[in-house]
């Protein structure tokens, strides 16, 4: 699946760097908010099994290459807005890091409850 994202991806940027020149009317943006509402609340309204975990890759990779395209390609619009506003770009800031931080204390944590059932 990987090597799929990877050819979305880089058409995507390719189809970008090949329409620069493109001036997007108010009806991109709208429609660029609208797909990201879409795309959103399908998201919160799956269910959260393994099933649909192992099909959300490969599954989401178009729609999300879309959303990609759509919003490097209309700035005005009120979902890019909104993702350059200071307080998100913070929070970006300092999610990554706590996010990459789980997995560490994770197994630590992991290794020390299995050592304490152990003993």
């Amino acid at each position: 699946f990987r090597i799929t994202d990877f050819v979305l991806g880089m058409s995507v940027a390719k189809l970008k760097l090949e329409n620069a020149d493109f001036v997007p009317s108010r009806k991109w943006a709208v429609g660029t908010d609208l797909f990201f509402i879409a795309l959103s609340c399908c998201l919160l309204l799956l269910p959260s099994n393994g099933v649909w975990e192992f099909l959300m890759i490969p599954v989401l990779s178009l729609p999300l290459c879309v959303l990609l395209y759509l919003l490097t390609t209309c700035p005005n619009s009120l979902t890019v807005r909104a993702l350059n506003s200071p307080i998100l770009q913070e929070l970006g800031r300092w999610s990554l890091p706590f996010y990459l931080l789980q997995f560490p204390v994770f197994f630590a944590l992991e290794e020390v409850f299995v050592a304490l059932t152990k003993a």
